[in-house]
């Protein structure tokens, strides 16, 4: 062996990474699992639904959010009426 890796390194040094391959394939999952490595989550399968959904909506319509500045007092377009009268725009 000696005379083959001083001799030919390629084709000594590629034999014995080449044979690493299987070695590592077998030792690989008992080495990860010896350091603490936890095997991933799986990928969801499927698309959640709205029916299964957990957490509360956060969209607004542009109705409600018209709604809710009329309530207030004014519109958007007042506000900006009302600024140009005052100098500020």
């Amino acid at each position: 062996m000696t005379w083959a890796a001083h001799e030919k390194p390629a084709i000594f040094f590629s034999i014995v990474i080449g044979a690493i391959g299987p070695v590592m394939l077998v030792s690989a999952p008992s080495v990860k699992r010896a350091f603490g490595v936890v095997p991933r989550a799986q990928i969801p399968m499927t698309y959640p639904s709205e029916l299964k959904s957990t957490r509360p909506s956060t969209w607004t319509s542009a109705d409600e959010i018209i709604q809710s500045r009329q309530v207030r007092g004014r519109s958007r377009q007042d506000t900006m009426i009302k600024k140009r009268e005052e100098g500020r725009f």
